[in-house]
């Protein structure tokens, strides 16, 4: 479902706000595939995405699911963040 707002999901805020709060999510799968979805997504950047990744970051510190999630969702985040300066 994720992959499928990414790709269809384009300039509806309510898909890009439904795949951010899946960055929490307890399976590691989940948050990759919503992670990439943000990332086709947000063709302007996404300064909710930022902010969530940077709580996540705080949050998970130490922990495995941050380990794993943060491989992806570090690049992505600074992809955001970039794309919005434009």
């Amino acid at each position: 479902a994720a992959y499928m707002l990414g790709r269809t999901g384009g300039g509806n805020a309510a898909a890009l706000a439904a795949l951010v709060g899946l960055f929490g999510h307890t399976a590691i799968e989940v948050r990759l595939a919503a992670v990439a979805a943000v990332d086709h997504l947000a063709t302007g950047g996404s300064s909710e995405a930022v902010a969530k990744i940077d709580a996540l970051a705080k949050e998970e510190a130490g922990r495995k699911i941050w380990k794993d999630f943060a491989r992806e969702a570090l690049p992505t985040q600074s992809r955001l963040r970039h794309r919005a300066e434009k």
